[in-house]
């Protein structure tokens, strides 16, 4: 909008400011006595006369552009609810895919913090086996197997 224009609706109270204010600037109102009270009463009335004058128009004049702003605004919200409609499905299977590699790295930690725990007990085991390359499934149950799940079911102490 140009900030140049005049503004049509308001030229009345803009024609009457020049007399208004020749009549009323800086006048002191004797407001102690009926008359001055009167006075005073009387130009405040004038004054808020085109006040009220000059609000009225101003919300005339912008009614026409914020029923512009509203429409403008209405448009918007259909073509952004029509990306939405496209968008949100891809959006959808992004955060999907980044949930499954979240839990991806978190079983794998717990797995990474499973074998640390074990790292000891494996140690015990393999100390356990005189020569690991000769061993039989026989003894590798005898000797690993079993004393593990005695050991997991607490069966036995370690």
């Amino acid at each position: 909008m140009k900030t140049g224009m005049e503004i049509e609706s308001y030229s009345p109270t803009k024609a009457a400011l020049a007399d208004l204010t020749s009549r009323f600037k800086g006048l002191v109102f004797d407001v102690t006595t009926p008359k001055g009270m009167a006075d005073a009463k009387g130009a405040k009335k004038e004054l808020a006369a085109h006040r009220i004058t000059l609000e009225k128009a101003r919300v005339a004049e912008k009614a026409e552009a914020l029923a512009y702003g509203k429409h403008v605004d209405a448009e918007a919200k259909k073509i952004a609810d029509q990306l939405a409609a496209l968008e949100d499905p891809i959006t959808e299977q992004i955060e999907t895919e980044t949930k499954r590699e979240q839990r991806e790295r978190e079983a794998a930690a717990r797995r990474a913090a499973q074998i640390e725990r074990e790292a000891p007990w494996r140690a015990r085991v393999l100390a356990s086996i005189p020569d690991p390359r000769h061993i039989t499934a026989a003894e590798l149950r005898a000797r690993v197997v079993l004393p593990t799940l005695r050991e997991r079911l607490g069966l036995v102490t370690p």
